[in-house]
């Protein structure tokens, strides 16, 4: 883990750190607003450029930040920070082989906090972790590495969310619930104090999960149920 709540956001170096996004779609964009919103507060980042897998966006940029080519180009800035900002629905139980091809050294990977998230100084967020805007983390919660958590929701106290899974838009997980790596919740819905996820698990939109949910199962509805495995064998 890398941070406890926000601790490290404002440190004592004055130089900024050098970051590269890996992604110039709109998660991208987003994430350089999210830089732009912490130099606000104090001088922090400098994005020297994005790296993204389509040869058409190459040499453009974008917001006036270059796009130098492809993630494997990332080698040739051994000095810089990398902030991995793409995930999409279609390959979320993938992303740790996604991501691991692309830097296997986790000390490479920087934690984004948006300066409006509410996170206890109990909280634990892992690395390259990114939190969105108007996330509320409380007390004593755990999340990995590799976590995207969407703006307006909430991580109740003593939740534990594994490596690699993502968070969609106004979610409540309540208290003393574990998500497993490579988990996708689906935005509004709501998971049950004391709760189990196992890994690679889908949660549908505006799902209401009330019962201990097992590897690989696609869950919805008001209860949830489940509609099938996520990857077919």
């Amino acid at each position: 883990m890398e941070l406890k709540g926000k601790g490290n956001l404002m440190g004592n170096n004055h130089k900024p750190k050098e970051v590269l996004i890996f992604g110039a779609g709109s998660f991208g964009e987003e994430v350089l607003d999210f830089l732009d919103d912490i130099n606000c507060i104090h001088p922090t980042y400098r994005c020297i450029g994005f790296l993204d897998d389509e040869e058409k966006k190459w040499g453009g940029k974008l917001h006036g930040v270059p796009i130098l080519g492809a993630f494997s180009e990332s080698n040739k800035f051994p000095n810089s920070q990398l902030i991995l900002a793409f995930t999409s629905i279609k390959n979320f139980w993938n992303r740790e082989t996604i991501f691991s091809s692309i830097e296997k050294r986790l000390n490479r990977f920087e934690t984004i906090v948006h300066p409006s998230a509410m996170v206890s100084k109990t909280a634990l967020i892992g690395k390259g972790t990114v939190i969105y805007p108007n996330v509320t983390i409380r007390s004593n919660a755990s999340i990995g590495n590799h976590v995207v958590v969407l703006p307006n929701s909430v991580v109740s106290h003593d939740v534990r969310i594994e490596d690699y899974s993502i968070i969609a838009s106004g979610v409540n997980i309540a208290g003393r619930t574990t998500i497993g790596s490579c988990c996708y919740l689906g935005s509004g819905c709501s998971i049950r104090e004391n709760l189990t996820i196992e890994d690679y698990c889908l949660i549908g939109m505006g799902s209401v999960v009330l019962t201990h949910v097992a590897r690989n199962c696609v869950m919805v509805g008001n209860p949830a149920r489940k509609i099938r495995t996520v990857v077919e064998s």
